[in-house]
């Protein structure tokens, strides 16, 4: 019986890393990469921003040509390459190159055309042994019930909305997850054993401090979910005292060794945090208002690990009706989380809440100190993502048997439907939008374009490359231009001026500028197509006619 009953829980497990493998690997190739992405592919390739061609004008081939793999790079290198030009640690970035070097020696040289798929393929991939990973979780957490807890919390993560959106970005998030996972286990194998008496092996010590160096080499906000496990161990010892003593030599050593391996990267973080880059998510008008919103907007955060819904940009019934069937959904799943919470008994649930709410004020706590809307930017939710997950399958699993198979298909079903959505553009939307504005710029012009991406640092010319790809991939003939704005309006006249002369006329001039653009160019008159600035999925361009 008990042979039969691991099959069948085996089969079971299977049958979700397969559901939630095929919604990672979804479509990766569909969409362009966006800003954020770009960066991956920059530094996973082993160059650097300032690599790119800056001040003249580019053609298809010179861009692609800069999107190729360097076969020479090394930790060391990209390492150097993230700290200058980049606000992240490097692990992801290398492990994304090592990544690209095995896929390029097994099917040939790496494409620009490929690099979607390549770089989310990695993406999706961690994300699917994060199912694996959180199994092995619930069995640590849930010890005592043969597995059907690790099942659910693996099932869970499979359908999650939240969990698919971040195994389907080429970002740090879903390497961040699995390294969240790898340390709640490592910390609940810990707690066990304080609540045996039993003393601390130093191997699952080692274990929990070296997944914690990898996390914070992968993901600065990482540090959050440390720091929430910090203070769910120091409640614990100060519960237990004066017994938990003996615990303070061995946990404190282990603490000072994550610190020790993560100290020589404290300086570039410190040169990080005051970089224009990081700039885009302090609010200079910060309110009451601000403070108040920033606890509440972890609720539609939260809400989306669960179940999302397709929410409209503009103010409309359907807009309307959306909010109100997901605030209906919240509501009737609360309910039941609540309902089977009071009933459950396990501890796992108490110390879970407890670095679910740590984590979270931490969370808040950041963007207080800093004036900033990190609350409102979901995908860094992931430093409580898992733990969410262990809260949840706490709770559902305290309900009386007769409701808790109707309730637990509900909530599955829920997250399959919505990640549905997800995976066909439904929900949460790509960022920056890069196929919608080439589409528009290409509808609107007449002659062939001519791009001009305006650069006071580096990130500016990230975010211009991203519809660069996407322009020249649209429409091969479009020309691309970075160029330097910090000498003013005059200085980017002379350089249009001049690459309208190489060029020459006819063109249509895509802009992203803060200023009128001038009418004269190079002794030809240019007409502004608009009067004001056209505005392409939320930004404006000029949109200068060059007969």
């Amino acid at each position: 019986m008990i042979h039969g009953k691991s099959l069948r829980q085996g089969l079971s497990l299977g049958l979700w890393l397969l559901v939630g493998s095929l919604l990672r690997f979804w479509d990766l190739s569909e969409r362009p990469l966006w800003t954020d992405e770009v960066l991956t592919a920059i530094f996973s390739l082993g160059k650097r921003l300032s690599d790119v061609p800056l001040d003249r004008v580019l053609s298809g081939s010179e861009l692609r040509s800069f999107f190729q793999l360097n076969p020479d790079a090394s930790l060391v290198s990209i390492t150097q390459a993230v700290s200058t030009d980049s606000t992240h640690p490097p692990i992801f970035f290398f492990l994304s190159h090592l990544w690209l070097r095995t896929v390029g020696s097994w099917f040939g040289p790496v494409q620009v055309q490929d690099l979607p798929l390549l770089l989310r393929s990695f993406s999706a991939l961690t994300s699917s042994l994060s199912l694996l990973a959180i199994y092995g979780l619930g069995r640590v957490a849930f010890r005592g019930d043969r597995g059907q807890r690790a099942l659910l919390l693996s099932a869970w993560l499979a359908v999650s909305p939240f969990g698919v959106y971040l195994g389907q970005e080429a970002r740090h998030y879903s390497l961040g997850v699995l390294c969240v996972i790898g340390s709640l286990a490592a910390l609940f194998a810990i707690l066990h054993d304080l609540r045996q008496d039993r003393p601390l092996r130093w191997p699952l010590l080692l274990g929990w401090a070296a997944v914690n160096v990898l996390g914070l080499y992968v993901h600065y906000f990482f540090v959050l979910s440390w720091l929430g496990q910090g203070l769910a161990l120091s409640v614990w010892l100060g519960r237990n005292w004066p017994k938990s003593r003996p615990w303070l030599l061995p946990l404190g050593l282990t603490v000072a060794g994550v610190c020790l391996a993560w100290s020589p990267w404290l300086p570039t973080l410190l040169s990080h945090m005051g970089r224009d880059e990081v700039r885009w998510i302090v609010r200079e008008d910060w309110t009451w208002l601000d403070s108040l919103l920033q606890p509440l907007m972890l609720i539609p955060g939260t809400l989306a690990m669960f179940v999302m819904l397709p929410v409209p940009d503009r103010l409309s019934g359907l807009q309307v009706l959306s909010v109100l069937s997901l605030l209906a959904l919240a509501v009737w799943g609360g309910g039941w989380l609540w309902r089977g919470g009071r009933a459950q008994r396990d501890w796992v649930l108490a110390w879970a809440g407890l670095l679910v709410l740590a984590t979270m004020a931490l969370l808040v706590g950041l963007g207080w100190a800093q004036h900033s809307r990190v609350t409102s930017i979901f995908r860094y939710n992931f430093v409580f993502f898992p733990a969410v997950g262990l809260v949840a399958t706490a709770c559902l699993s305290g309900l009386e048997k007769r409701s808790r198979a109707r309730v637990l298909t509900a909530f599955l079903s829920l997250g399959l439907c919505s990640s549905l959505l997800l995976v066909n553009g439904w929900v949460f939307p790509q960022p920056d939008q890069p196929a919608t504005k080439a589409a528009e710029f290409l509808r609107r012009s007449d002659a062939p374009v001519l791009f001009a991406r305006t650069y006071r640092n580096l990130n500016d010319v990230a975010k211009g490359m991203a519809l660069a790809l996407e322009l020249q991939r649209q429409e091969p003939e479009t020309r691309v231009m970075f160029i330097q704005n910090r000498e003013g309006e005059a200085a980017v006249d002379r350089e249009l001026a001049t690459a309208l002369q190489s060029l020459g006329t006819p063109r249509d001039i895509w802009i992203s500028q803060s200023f009128e653009a001038a009418e004269q160019l190079a002794g030809t008159t240019c007409q502004t197509a608009a009067k004001r600035r056209v505005r392409v999925s939320g930004e404006g361009y000029y949109h200068l006619v060059c007969p």
